[in-house]
């Protein structure tokens, strides 16, 4: 049998759950709607798409990771460990930051 307090966290981290998938998914749709707007005017550029699964972007130094950890805070990954140089990036992550991403990366 479960304690009131143990009750209390397995819901909260399932509203946290639920609310971060929603986020995800209206970015998502944003993305999609912003991309068939680009379609339909012909302004389509070559920024990647959104992520579709996790991703992972190695950095040369802790402090580049940590820079870009804050800058982007907003999409990453839950699972993401600070004490790496590897971030890992949310699925729904758009496609402007993952250019971004893939560009300091290589540097």
């Amino acid at each position: 049998m479960k304690s009131i307090s143990a009750v209390c966290q397995d819901i909260v981290a399932a509203e946290y759950r639920r609310q971060r998938k929603r986020d995800i998914q209206a970015k998502v749709d944003k993305a999609q709607q912003t991309e068939d707007k680009a379609e339909q005017t012909g302004d389509r550029d070559d920024t990647p798409d959104p992520l579709d699964e996790i991703r992972e972007f190695s950095f040369a130094s802790k402090q580049q990771a940590d820079a870009v950890r804050t800058e982007f805070s907003e999409h990453l990954d839950y699972d993401d460990d600070k004490r790496m140089t590897d971030v890992h990036f949310a699925e729904g992550t758009p496609g402007e930051v993952v250019k971004e991403l893939e560009r300091r990366s290589e540097d």
